[in-house]
């Protein structure tokens, strides 16, 4: 038995002595700083969130194709917003962020990182503008950062402005 152990044991170091151990280097640059280039932008549901792919050949399928992002720097009404005003701002922003989507010639992406739900969080870049501020400029998105809040068109939400409003 002994023996047997120890031919096992010179059998697997002489093996594993042989050539050289190879480990996979990955090309990609995951800082927070670096873009993913020339994505592809399947659909956007909201004027903040798109449907992407990433053209990284290095990354599996499950992290690279058909992921979600959101916008950064911006907040927009929600399609399925507080009242019928809300609705339709949210509709018009999506549809601009559509039609500026469909006639770019190159979309990247940079800043990118996971926000709480786990969607991609980053700058769209079309033709080399931010289309974040290209949304606030043209009044269907508000700058997001700590100190303000989205301004709804909607009165304040109330069971008995529902009721009324639901009848």
């Amino acid at each position: 038995m002994r023996l047997y152990q120890l031919a096992l044991y010179t059998l697997i170091v002489s093996v594993s002595a042989c050539g050289t151990h190879t480990t996979h280097q990955s090309t990609l640059n995951l800082d927070r700083e670096s873009p993913f280039t020339n994505v592809t932008v399947h659909d956007c549901s909201e004027a903040d969130t798109c449907i992407i792919s990433l053209s990284d050949p290095m990354l599996p399928p499950i992290f690279g194709q058909n992921i979600p992002i959101r916008l950064k720097g911006i907040h927009t009404w929600a399609i399925k917003g507080r009242c019928l005003q809300e609705t339709e701002l949210a509709k018009e922003a999506r549809d601009f962020l559509r039609a500026q989507l469909g006639k770019a010639m190159r979309i990247d992406v940079t800043e990118p990182e996971r926000d709480k739900y786990f969607r991609l969080h980053g700058y769209l870049i079309v033709d080399g503008k931010n289309l974040s501020t290209t949304l606030i400029a043209a009044g269907h998105a508000q700058p997001n950062n700590e100190e303000t809040k989205l301004h709804r068109p909607c009165p304040a939400y109330t069971p008995l402005h529902c009721k009324l409003q639901c009848r």
